[in-house]
């Protein structure tokens, strides 16, 4: 199994699409664009991204985050909204290969090691991306974990070049080997219902806040129910979703979802008789 490939994207522009020759940079400048502007696109297209170290003020290796000159940060922004992975530049040769994926928000399940993510606030950041190989199976999940860190390796020297660069510019604002993973704050239950079906219908619970209540026939014997729980991405659930739980008696049980970061979050489930 191999880690899958970022796909290069495409600016969602009406231009002219007779490719265009790439620009060559002069040596030693860092120079990122969208995956595919150099061969597609022009360079002076709005929807294109471009831009070079002249744009960049700051790297913080600790955090990640990019810090570009006021009068180019929303215009980069606002392009980067319309591709999906960056091809860095030093010396006209690129620097990261599979190109950098870029990502909108925090939330989204990574497909390679490294993402340049925007957050809510509009800060930019260079990261490791999310990993999540909980939901396959273990030879699975094994293969594409020693695969994964073989990757990791190659991405580290290539992180080294690009950090160095940024050093030797004067861009780095703090300096920490390597960058830190970002941690997800997500810690919601997104589903829950019975795993078994009782008169041919599976029942389904009501998640109003964070209460949770399901409703089941007379006669059913609440003392062995094992809910299918599903939570935030890289979050975790005690008790475990498929876990016998008791609810007889309309006791509440609760429910507690721990967010990748730590952060909790109380749910309370009642099961009662129709």
């Amino acid at each position: 199994m191999i880690i899958p490939a970022l796909v290069c994207g495409v600016a969602f522009t009406s231009c002219n699409t007779e490719k265009a020759e790439p620009e060559v940079k002069a040596a030693g400048e860092l120079y990122v664009i969208g995956a595919k502007s150099a061969s597609v696109l022009k360079a002076g297209d709005k929807t294109d991204l471009v831009f070079t170290g002249d744009d960049m003020i700051s790297f913080n290796v600790s955090s990640g985050e990019i810090v570009f000159a006021e009068a180019t940060k929303d215009e980069i922004i606002f392009r980067v909204s319309h591709h999906s992975v960056l091809q860095f530049f030093i010396d006209s040769k690129p620097v990261f290969d599979p190109p950098i994926g870029i990502y909108l928000g925090w939330g989204l399940l990574g497909d390679a090691d490294l993402q340049f993510r925007i957050s809510d606030y509009g800060n930019i950041y260079l990261t490791n991306a999310y990993q999540h190989f909980d939901s396959l199976l273990v030879i699975d999940r094994e293969i594409l974990e020693i695969e994964f860190e073989a990757n990791k390796q190659k991405r580290q020297k290539e992180l080294d070049i690009f950090i160095e660069y940024l050093s030797n510019s004067g861009k780095i604002v703090e300096w920490e080997t390597g960058l830190p993973e970002v941690k997800s704050n997500g810690c919601d239950i997104l589903y829950f219902a019975d795993s078994l079906k009782i008169e041919n219908r599976t029942i389904n619970w009501a998640i109003n806040d964070t209460r949770i209540t399901g409703l089941y026939p007379v006669g059913t014997d609440l003392s062995d129910i094992s809910p299918i729980v599903i939570v935030s991405d890289w979050a975790s659930v005690h008790p475990q979703s498929g876990e016998k739980t008791d609810f007889s008696n309309e006791k509440e049980v609760i429910y507690t979802v721990t967010a990748e970061d730590g952060t909790k979050k109380i749910y309370k489930a009642q099961a009662k008789l129709e």
